[in-house]
C-alpha cells in the first residue's frame, strides 16, 4: 500500500476517476460560499476602523475585534471539527451557513449609514 494512501497495485495504468458532476457541484458551491464569507468579512476593512475611532474605539480594540473573528473561526473549526462525524456533514455545513448568516446579518447595524 501506498503510503500516500493510494489503494492501486503497482504498475497499474489506470487513472483515478474523475469526480461526478454532483460532487463538483458541490465543490463549486462551497468555494463560492466560502468566497462570499471572506468577501464580507474583507469589505469591513477599508471603513471600520475609521467608524470605530469616531464612536471613541481607540486601535487596540479595532485589532481585537477583527482578531476575534480569527480565533473563534479556529476554536469553532477545531472543536466542531472533532464531532462532525457524529453530527454529520451535511447539517454542520447548512448550520454553518445559517450562523454565519445571521453573524452578519446582526453585524449591520454597526455599519456606517448611507
Amino acid at each position: 500500500m501506498d503510503p500516500l494512501g493510494d489503494t492501486r497495485p503497482a504498475g497499474s495504468s489506470t487513472e483515478p476517476a474523475r469526480m461526478s458532476r454532483r460532487q463538483t457541484l458541490t465543490l463549486v458551491s462551497m468555494a463560492s460560499v466560502n468566497f462570499s464569507s471572506m468577501l464580507c468579512y474583507s469589505i469591513l476593512g477599508p471603513f471600520f476602523p475609521n467608524e470605530a475611532v469616531k464612536k471613541g474605539a481607540n486601535q487596540t480594540v479595532v485589532g481585537l475585534i477583527f482578531g476575534c473573528y480569527a480565533i473563534c473561526n479556529l476554536i469553532g473549526s477545531l472543536v466542531l471539527g472533532r464531532y462532525i462525524v457524529q453530527i454529520g456533514t451535511k447539517f454542520m455545513l447548512v448550520a454553518g451557513l445559517f450562523v454565519s448568516a445571521g453573524c452578519t446579518i446582526m453585524f449591520g447595524p454597526c455599519s456606517p449609514e448611507i
